[in-house]
């Protein structure tokens, strides 16, 4: 009969942090201590050894669950039947949200595009600029299904600018009278585990500000995470590896929906399609990612980062805001 494991962590000396930093800097062997201080952007800097009581202590994010699976499907006039054959074939699948890119100059055929598709059975996210969007909010106006409008935000590589961006979408969206629930925020995802788990997670802590300055009660924040890809066709191979690890970011950051893209430069499209949707097949069913709420929560590391991304997006944010009144 196996002997019961008890652990009663009661018996266990507490480690202050100069203690850590004392072991840390023996086993540098007199490389400095200072060296594992990193630079996330301009005005950012973290050191790796970080502990608690460097930080304080918070409680869990809220993230709404479960995370569903998605892909995204460029739209374009003249090509909706193609678009359409993809699109049914991601759904047969397991798509469960459709990301449309709305690209052009031209209005695309939306009933083509639609052709065939169970709207009631899956969420769909339109992006594209405000013309473009007017012309999905016409079709999809009586349609019986959950559609999230979102404009283009200009694109940026700082971590700081990627929340901001998120936090001026939200605005505009609660600005048209959108409810709390039918927000949400398209951000990208790189390959950057760490940071982009810290940048998603302070998108979720201040979302709250963002709500209280509208007067309404915040409620778990739809993030839509869109998956970078390469556009180096020679790392075709290496970018399906990447993905997973995007996608793991994703989900352990709080992001309600994943959108998988299929990797550049493989001659069949959809078998790059079908192997970028089942990396998330496996992520979910088989690997369990996402099952604990905010995984993250009490990883010093991760919780210092979010506290320093959080306060310089908000001030950005902040002083955007006010120029624009």
């Amino acid at each position: 009969m196996s002997k019961q494991l008890n652990l009663d962590t009661d018996n266990f000396d507490a480690v202050s942090y100069e203690s850590w930093k004392e072991k840390i800097t023996k086993d540098l062997k007199g490389k400095p201590f200072d060296g594992l201080s990193y630079e996330i952007e301009p005005g950012i800097e973290i050191h790796a050894a970080q502990h608690g009581d460097l930080i304080d202590a918070k409680q869990p994010l809220v993230f709404p669950s479960p995370w569903k699976i998605g892909e995204a499907f460029d739209i374009k006039a003249g090509q909706e039947a193609a678009t359409n054959s993809l699109l049914l074939e991601g759904l047969q699948g397991g798509v469960e949200t459709v990301f449309l890119d709305l690209l052009g100059d031209d209005d695309p055929d939306f009933d083509l595009v639609m052709q065939d598709v169970y709207l009631d059975m899956i969420h769909i996210i339109c992006r594209g600029t405000m013309k473009q969007l007017s012309a999905a909010r016409v079709y999809f106006y009586d349609k019986p299904c959950a559609v999230n409008f979102i404009k283009c935000q200009d694109k940026t590589d700082l971590p700081s600018e990627q929340i901001a961006a998120a936090l001026h979408s939200l605005t505009d969206q609660l600005e048209l009278g959108y409810s709390t629930q039918e927000c949400a925020a398209i951000v990208s995802i790189n390959s950057e585990i760490l940071t982009m788990t810290a940048t998603l997670r302070a998108i979720h802590r201040l979302w709250p500000l963002v709500c209280q300055g509208f007067e309404v009660e915040p409620t778990p924040l739809h993030i839509i995470g869109l998956l970078s890809t390469n556009a180096d066709a020679s790392e075709k191979h290496t970018e399906m590896i990447r993905a997973a690890t995007k996608s793991i970011s994703a989900i352990i950051g709080g992001c309600s929906d994943v959108i998988a893209r299929p990797s550049q430069g493989h001659q069949d499209e959809r078998f790059a399609r079908r192997i970028a949707r089942n990396a998330l097949h496996i992520l979910r069913e088989e690997s369990f990612v996402g099952e604990v709420n905010d995984p993250s929560a009490g990883s010093y590391y991760i919780e210092a980062l979010t506290d320093k991304l959080a306060k310089k997006a908000w001030a950005t944010f902040q002083a955007q805001e006010a120029a624009r009144v």
